[in-house]
């Protein structure tokens, strides 16, 4: 968490610096980033080399056996896609507004920061609580694991219904913060509105994958995890413009978070179901 903190709050300065101070405009922004990751793998690679907290890592600790390594891919795959694919759609969104003026990118982009800021801190929680719901699973402890999958579930709820509706509320002041253009302003209160309109049920989404993967459940979980930005993101916002212009272009990121939302909630209620009959029926009856 430190770490992550300390990158994060050096990024923002180094931005200041880079982006200001030295009038390095965009290049400045990229290198405050690559610094600031330089840097927080540095630090991680200093406190695993200092032995420090309770998980130790040495190089004898690791395995090569096909096994482990296929266990490890299976579940790590569906967050390394959902990363990269990312890192895609924010791509075609920017190629999907480019069309429409270097105002309509202006607005997109703020909203897309505007958007992160609300989903880093969720990402966040569910990473930190994916442990426990593992070690949950691990023991069987099915009524340990209901008990700790509810309150993540109110967690990341609360705060995705309660932020969407704040920039919903807000989105002019905020939008105030990046431009002082009154026509790229209006683009981007637009843009943020609709953006966040269904952000409530992207607490469900990170949530169910980190519940699914705790389980080793890959393919559901990629099922859920490649949704948002993958299979209903990537059709919509290489279609709808061309439909429907730039509301087609707002709506893709709209529809695709509703979607998303949809799939997540039919998986963890099927989860749950699974879950709660586990715990009838003793550990033996545990579903593969």
């Amino acid at each position: 968490m430190w770490v992550m903190m300390t990158a994060f709050i050096l990024n923002a300065v180094l931005d200041a610096v880079f982006i200001f101070s030295l009038d390095l405009g965009v290049r400045g922004a990229s290198l405050a980033t690559l610094v600031s990751q330089i840097s927080a793998v540095g630090l991680y690679i200093a406190y695993f080399t200092k032995l420090g907290g309770t998980v130790l890592v040495r190089i004898s600790h690791i395995s090569l056996r096909a096994d482990r390594i296929r266990q490890l891919a299976l579940v790590g795959a569906p967050a390394t896609m959902t990363s990269i694919l990312s890192a895609l759609a924010v791509m075609l969104l920017y190629g999907a507004a480019a069309p429409f003026g270097d105002d309509s990118i202006a607005a997109v982009g703020i909203a897309v920061r505007i958007l992160m800021v609300g989903a880093l801190p969720i990402t966040g929680f569910c990473i930190g609580a994916q442990a426990i719901l593992g070690f949950g699973w691990g023991a069987r402890d099915y009524a340990h694991i209901l008990r700790a999958a509810k309150f993540m579930l109110f967690v990341t709820i609360a705060f995705s219904v309660l932020y969407s509706a704040a920039v919903v509320i807000f989105a002019r002041p905020l939008v105030s913060l990046f431009s002082d253009n009154e026509y790229v302003t209006e683009l981007a209160v637009s843009t943020c509105i609709v953006f966040h309109l269904f952000f409530g049920l992207f607490g469900v989404q990170s949530f169910v994958t980190a519940m699914l993967q705790s389980f080793g459940r890959a393919r559901l979980s990629a099922i859920v995890s490649l949704a948002r930005q993958g299979y209903l993101f990537i059709p919509a916002v290489l279609l709808f413009p061309l439909v429907a212009g730039l509301n087609g272009l707002l709506a893709s990121q709209a529809l695709a978070e509703l979607g998303a939302g949809i799939i997540a909630l039919i998986v963890m209620f099927n989860q749950f179901g699974e879950l709660r009959r586990a715990l009838r029926h003793g550990p033996q009856e545990r579903s593969g």
